[in-house]
């Protein structure tokens, strides 16, 4: 079927939300990594995207 194209961008482009779907599928598009992988990364590091992007690249460590 080729690419997904979303016109979706976050309100809050700082935050990631769990709990909305639409939310979710940006941020793990964006990170490139799946729903569980983000899921991990928001619990081990908070819901920042900064934060969250940084984990994802192994830049900080489990328990900050």
């Amino acid at each position: 079927m080729g690419l997904k194209y979303s016109l979706y961008t976050p309100t809050e482009s700082l935050v990631i939300y769990m709990k909305d779907k639409r939310n979710r599928q940006y941020w793990c598009q964006a990170f490139c990594c799946t729903r569980p992988q983000l899921r991990d990364a928001v619990a081990a590091v908070g819901p920042k995207a900064e934060d969250v992007r940084r984990y994802l690249r192994g830049e900080m460590p489990d328990n900050q």
